[in-house]
């Protein structure tokens, strides 16, 4: 079913898709690091201006929410962190991550006119199955408040190379297109989205991305097992609310918000 993909990054080319942007005005790039979260944290903390782009071919312990692994295969995905330009209020952290979440759904259905949908709260879907997590986390540095966006896309992975625990979880551009797909492309499209569906938050507020989530929001069928503080309850999916939050629909018919929780789908 085809070779595996290991070629780099064209930085150059990236440079010249990103000139003038404010997004990727300075990339770091790196064959195999712990986490591209990490190395932002720290050029962060050193004085790195917002805007700055931090890129790996592999990482160890690249994560998700919760500190959840995420599958990194060398030069076949997107291993990205960027700081970003949104100077609000740390607990304005879930909108960003719906916003960028947003921006990336549009540019990859864009690209690839595969269904992709948005999974609260910070996963794309295809076909039932994870393509793409994004993480944000807030620092206070110098008494301001600053966001690092994190995203892998798994893009040219075959789908043989998963492991076998993620073979019914993920998937990746590649195998469902049987296309490569040009990583600096998605890249640079991505982070131009994200420049635009910022500044539209930061103008207009989060109304519109509601909106835009319920447009692409990832609705199984099937009934969700819903993973929260509260311990495992079932329910559906019904809106998310002016916080970014999650508004569910309980077994009784009632409806409750949650703030932080997994969900899986109960196939039964």
């Amino acid at each position: 079913m085809g070779h595996t993909l290991t070629h780099k990054l064209d930085i150059e080319k990236l440079r010249t898709l990103l000139d003038g942007r404010s997004y990727g005005h300075t990339i770091q790039h790196h064959m195999l690091t712990h986490s591209t979260q990490d190395i932002a944290a720290q050029l962060l903390r050193e004085g790195a201006a917002d805007g700055l782009l931090v890129l790996a071919e592999s990482q160890t312990a690249g994560r998700g929410r919760h500190g959840r692994a995420w599958f990194s295969p060398e030069g076949t995905g997107i291993y990205m962190s960027v700081l970003l330009k949104a100077r609000v209020p740390g607990r304005y952290a879930p909108q960003l991550t719906i916003v960028a979440a947003a921006a990336l759904c549009r540019v990859l259905r864009r690209l690839t006119d595969i269904d992709i949908r948005m999974k609260w709260p910070n996963d794309l879907y295809a076909e039932d199955r994870k393509i793409s997590g994004i993480l944000i986390e807030s620092y206070t540095e110098a008494g301001k408040n600053r966001f690092i966006l994190g995203a892998g896309i798994s893009v040219n992975v075959l789908q043989e190379q998963y492991p076998e625990w993620l073979q019914d979880k993920a998937t990746s551009l590649r195998a469902l297109t049987g296309k490569e797909w040009d990583r600096e492309r998605i890249i640079a499209d991505f982070l131009t989205e994200l420049d635009a569906l910022i500044e539209l938050y930061l103008s207009e507020g989060f109304r519109v991305f509601r909106t835009i989530w319920e447009t692409y929001a990832w609705a199984p069928q099937h009934p969700i097992d819903m993973d929260t503080p509260r311990g495992i309850i079932r329910v559906r999916q019904h809106a998310i609310d002016e916080d970014g939050a999650l508004v569910v629909q309980l077994e009784d018919g009632s409806y409750m918000t949650v703030y932080s929780g997994s969900m899986s789908v109960d196939r039964s």
